[in-house]
């Protein structure tokens, strides 16, 4: 799913995905929300305050999704713009996920191997191993930065203070803004 104003974060092909060839899959979940799997190309969408409101604050806002996929809706989309009524200029991160296969079959085989993986005995306050997880987290980590980097560079065109620009991040998106 791509807003009309999303714009990528990174010059060209995002480093260390070079060789990826999956394709970006939007789709609804039962609840009618936006979702979206096998992001490649990390993206920003600005929702911005209206000026009278502005407060000079932005937040870059990170959905979850197990780093399988985005909850761009619920808690994307619907965040960014729940800030942006308060004057904080907001803007969705699309960062990188891991492949979830081509067909919504493999989707739901992935999906389901995942949700295995959840169930397993885990130390206490640690989350079960997840190789993908491990493999995808630097590279969403970097999305993450380098967002934050492009938010600050571009904060004159958006009549954002650099200073005053954060994160917030749900579930995996937590992840990426802890990074």
């Amino acid at each position: 799913m791509r807003e009309a104003n999303a714009f990528p974060i990174w010059p060209g092909v995002a480093p260390g995905s070079e060789r990826w060839t999956r394709t970006e899959v939007a789709y609804r979940d039962g609840a009618g929300k936006a979702m979206i799997r096998n992001v490649v190309q990390p993206t920003l969408t600005p929702i911005l305050p209206d000026p009278a409101k502005a407060t000079g604050a932005a937040a870059i806002v990170c959905p979850g999704g197990g780093f399988r996929f985005h909850s761009w809706d619920s808690e994307g989309i619907e965040v960014a713009r729940w800030l942006a009524e308060r004057g904080i200029a907001a803007f969705v991160l699309k960062y990188r996920l891991v492949d979830t296969g081509a067909t919504p079959a493999e989707f739901e085989k992935r999906l389901a191997a995942f949700f295995a993986l959840l169930s397993r005995p885990a130390p206490a306050g640690r989350l079960p191993a997840d190789p993908e997880r491990g493999r995808i987290l630097p590279l969403a980590v970097a999305d993450g930065v380098q967002a934050a980097k492009v938010v600050r560079e571009r904060a004159a065109e958006w009549k954002v203070d650099p200073e005053k620009v954060g994160m917030v991040g749900f579930s995996a998106g937590a992840m990426v803004t802890m990074g």
